[in-house]
């Protein structure tokens, strides 16, 4: 027997509808029949909450039903991963921060940490766009969809990010003027751009 039927049966056999499990569970109805009919799966808690209710072992709950198993696998990754995805966050709002104070002249920051700081945000945010992309893989949904959504259909969205921060650098960096911290900045963009296109046709 499925997962789905077997939660249905547990729940006929207590006598419950999918709105009185819905409710004891803090959740909709549609989720309890989603469930029942296999379109998404409950996560860890629900499940135990599930299978204390029905009296039915975790073990018969998920035996012989692989997509389950897979799913709370997948759940398992995700948890694991959560962390690293808030750290590039972090790290990334740090390093906005920095700079914005050090427009500011609140702290200075000139030279190679100026380079380091934007070569390292640049890294960073192309670790997020990765990490949003495998989050996909697993939940088939993203964190942030709307950003995702116009980050990964606008390719300029990389060409005038990097040509901004890479020209930056390179007019404190390198000395150069205005101009030419701009050429450089957008021959590096065009790498960066390039390497985007490639990495999202995949």
């Amino acid at each position: 027997m499925e997962f789905g039927n077997r939660i249905k049966q547990g729940r006929i056999n207590k006598g419950l509808t999918q709105q009185e499990v819905a409710d004891e569970l803090s959740v909709s109805r549609q989720t309890i029949s989603s469930w029942e009919n296999e379109k998404s799966y409950p996560d860890i808690n629900s499940l135990i909450d599930l299978s204390n209710k029905y009296q039915i072992s975790l073990d018969v709950l998920l035996k012989e039903d692989t997509g389950m198993k897979e799913y709370l696998e997948k759940q398992m990754v995700l948890k694991r991963i959560k962390p690293i995805g808030r750290a590039l966050i972090a790290l990334d709002l740090l390093l906005v921060l920095i700079m914005t104070l050090n427009i500011f002249e609140i702290v200075k920051v000139r030279g190679i940490e100026m380079l380091v700081m934007l070569v390292v945000l640049l890294i960073t945010l192309y670790a997020l766009t990765s990490f949003n992309d495998f989050e996909l893989e697993l939940t088939g949904k993203h964190r942030f969809p709307k950003l995702v959504a116009f980050i990964s259909g606008n390719y300029m969205w990389y060409l005038i990010l990097a040509t901004g921060l890479i020209s930056i650098g390179s007019y404190f960096v390198f000395g150069l003027s205005q101009l030419s911290g701009f050429f450089t900045g957008t021959v590096c963009a065009l790498i960066v751009f390039k390497l985007a296109v490639k990495y999202r046709k995949r």
